[in-house]
């Protein structure tokens, strides 16, 4: 295994993530956002690593979303199972906290077609592009803060 290099949109997540129930990262494949998503510290500790590329996982998710947000977790390639975006909602709506839930996919979850709920207020998106091996994925909305629910990422809706 390579060394880990840090991630310079790791510090907005964090931001957002002191701030909002939801921090969903978007990025095209295969510019690191499952490396960053597994192994940046800040963001891996309390939460649990979930993908839905594997089937087991994806098939939980599909006959039983919520068995899969009883607490604070990661889950990678969300848009494989845009079930799950409607049981998200449900339990940010229980249980309004920040930092329980980071979703990442390459689709834009906003358009994804199945989904009929949004997560407004709740959510940001932010977009990430691939940047120099050093600093790894970059942040495409400058280097300004998180306030509110998008400063610099997209806002979702939630009720």
């Amino acid at each position: 295994m390579t060394n880990y290099l840090p991630r310079e949109i790791a510090y907005r997540l964090e931001q957002a993530l002191r701030l909002l129930p939801v921090v969903v990262l978007s990025a095209l494949r295969q510019t690191g956002k499952s490396t960053l998503l597994q192994r940046e510290e800040s963001l891996t500790t309390g939460r649990k690593y979930r993908t839905l590329d594997d089937f087991a996982t994806l098939a939980a998710a599909q006959a039983n979303p919520e068995s899969l947000l009883t607490e604070a977790v990661i889950l990678d390639e969300v848009q494989r199972c845009p079930e799950l975006l409607l049981a998200l909602k449900k339990a940010v709506d229980e249980q309004r906290r920040p930092g329980r839930f980071i979703l990442s996919g390459s689709a834009n979850l906003a358009l994804l077609s199945r989904v009929s709920e949004s997560l407004a207020g709740c959510a940001t998106r932010l977009l990430a592009r691939a940047g120099p091996p050093r600093s790894g994925l970059r942040d495409r909305g400058g280097s300004h803060g998180v306030r509110g629910g998008s400063q610099g990422g997209h806002a979702l809706g939630c009720k």
